[in-house]
């Protein structure tokens, strides 16, 4: 199986964004400056910074500064957390140099100062203060004392703005010493909250345009922009002034296309196959010279790809490289997996997950079998899922009469036979956005009803959900309130209601996480009530407000494909405006 870790080996083809990235902080004349690295969630943004460092690394006159916003969610603020990580990193990389070491030292007093100072604004003055951002802060200890304590204390302070200024001439202090370049790279800003999010970006400001010092930033521009418009109700233009200023160089993460998408499914296996180092890397550069012909031609054939492998590693790879051969036409072209290197790895994960089971149960279903029911549950819901089972089981006669209708293929455009047949399979639900995925899909080698085992797909289909639940140990309530709340359609549901009010306080994120899988898979965003389990979701948030701002981030991811007003007008509900 594979990890969502960053790569620092380019399966993706991003090398050409990194050795633009490189070129531009080792431009003398571009040595202050501020590069965007922007791309949706799991789109790769991470590995374009890991070929980024790599590249960096091999230089000894760069100092590399990496801050991850994620780890810092929970501080009392990610700006000085960010600001701390800099001189620690620089307090290491001068600690044999006295003179330097003293002026590192000044600058971590200076951040101490304001990192002390501003509860001491917040508790004298009864507001929330901070550098630009007007950050919440965490209540002050009690041991601090009285107001007129506090006050003298602040009298011996100096001001923020004196502060943050000692900060930025200690810090060109110390790089004109070290004569080196400082490069700060910052990743996960997608995964923290907007108020962490944008104090991250507040502290970066304070560094801008110092000498010798520059900022590389992954993030999501749409993520940035509602945060921007969460924390400050900032109007569109106003969203777009500030990244222009804060961003000089805005590098996109291009999304996969079909070529892409086939390379990394062919690396992926590679690698899950155990190829020599060397035989990987040689597939790998001729995959990415196959990637760049695909803009001028067709898909080079399956066989030309694996000439550059030595005979061994061919009949190794053969069976899974035609399996991802057969599925990736397909695989591009389904919105919930296509472009998103992640998304494709949880999927082959599933797949992977499955084999195991299959294996250990002694069902012996064929990989290409089992890579085809994966790829189906993410073309239909959860419950089409259940319904195209159930029929399996209980008119085994029918199932098959409907497959193969469907695996007849189509010509200008789907039948009335192929609408009726799919009806029969999944239900009744809304499937007109996806019926000629299904029906393509049901084209794909090799066709189902010609499987012998077909009929133990559903026991491996059953025992992998539970499997996929079952690893977080829910408790019995939580697992019957992920079943009720995902099949929940109404607002005024009293099972919902009463399920809600017993599950466990440390299981509401793992129900919340579940119960969005299941929307996630809904076939049609067309209108809210296309959306199976929705209701339950909306209940669950506004019942247990802990979970209320994971919603509101997923459905403003899925406003950036879907687009829909239905969807703005549910996240401005879940705010409260």
């Amino acid at each position: 199986m594979w990890n969502d870790k960053e790569s620092s080996v380019d399966y993706l083809h991003f090398e050409e964004i990194a050795f633009v990235a490189k070129n531009i902080l080792e431009d003398e004349s571009l040595r202050s400056t501020s590069i965007g690295i922007f791309g949706s969630w799991g789109s790769g943004k991470s590995t374009v910074l890991e070929l980024i460092k790599n590249e960096l690394n091999q230089k000894d006159e760069v100092i590399i500064i990496c801050f991850d916003a994620w780890l810092y969610q929970n501080y009392s603020d990610a700006k000085t957390s960010l600001l701390e990580t800099i001189q620690r990193t620089l307090e290491k990389e001068v600690s044999k140099v006295e003179s330097i070491a003293e002026d590192v030292k000044k600058l971590g007093k200076s951040i101490f100062k304001l990192k002390n100072l501003l509860p001491l604004l917040s508790i004298a003055f009864g507001t929330a203060t901070s550098i630009a951002t007007g950050g919440v802060l965490p209540p002050i200890s009690p041991a601090l004392g009285s107001i007129e304590t506090i006050i003298d204390n602040l009298e011996e302070q100096s001001s923020d703005s004196e502060i943050v200024e000692d900060i930025r001439k200690s810090f060109s202090e110390i790089l004109n010493k070290l004569k080196k370049n400082v490069i700060v790279i910052v990743d996960n800003l997608d995964r923290c909250l907007p108020q962490k999010a944008l104090e991250t970006l507040e502290a970066i400001r304070l560094f801008l345009f110092l000498p010798n010092t520059s900022f590389v930033i992954a993030a999501d521009v749409d993520m940035i922009k509602e945060s921007l418009e969460s924390v400050f109700h900032a109007d569109s233009k106003h969203r777009n002034d500030y990244l222009d200023k804060l961003i000089q160089f805005p590098i996109p993460v291009p999304k996969l296309g079909l070529a892409e998408i086939r390379s990394y499914l062919f690396m992926l296996f590679a690698e899950s196959h155990k190829l020599p180092s060397e035989q990987r890397e040689r597939l790998r550069e001729k995959l990415k010279v196959t990637v760049a012909a695909y803009e001028v031609g067709e898909l080079s054939p399956l066989k030309d790809i694996l000439d550059c492998l030595d005979a061994e590693q061919q009949e190794k790879v053969r069976p899974t490289f035609q399996m991802c051969d057969s599925i990736s036409v397909l695989l591009s072209k389904i919105p919930t997996v296509a472009s998103n290197p992640r998304t494709i790895k949880r999927l082959l994960n599933s797949f992977e997950m499955r084999k195991l089971i299959s294996k250990n149960q002694s069902i012996n279903l064929e990989d290409e079998v089992i890579m085809k029911l994966v790829l189906l549950e993410k073309i239909v819901s959860s419950q089409q899922m259940v319904n195209f089972y159930h029929l399996m089981k209980t008119d085994y006669s029918a199932f098959e009469k409907d497959l193969k209708i469907l695996e007849q293929g189509k010509e200008s455009q789907i039948s009335p036979e192929q609408t009726k047949a799919i009806e029969n399979l999944f239900g009744r639900g809304k499937l007109e956005e996806v019926s000629d995925l299904i029906v393509e899909w049901a084209g794909v080698p090799p066709h189902l009803s010609a499987s012998p085992n077909i009929k133990l797909s559903a026991y491996l289909y059953r025992k992998a959900m539970a499997l996929q639940v079952q690893y977080q140990r829910l408790s019995d309530t939580s697992l019957e309130a992920i079943r009720i709340l995902s099949n929940t359609n109404v607002m005024y549901s009293a099972n919902a209601k009463e399920i809600i009010s017993r599950i466990p306080t440390n299981e509401i994120d793992s129900v919340m996480d579940e119960v969005i899988k299941n929307i996630n898979n809904s076939p049609s965003w067309t209108k809210m009530n296309d959306v199976n389990g929705l209701c339950g979701a909306i209940l669950l948030a506004e019942n247990q407000p802990t979970v209320k701002e994971k919603l509101i981030d997923f459905f403003t991811h899925i406003d950036k494909t879907k687009n829909n007003v239905w969807i703005k007008t549910l996240i401005k509900r879940l705010r409260g405006k």
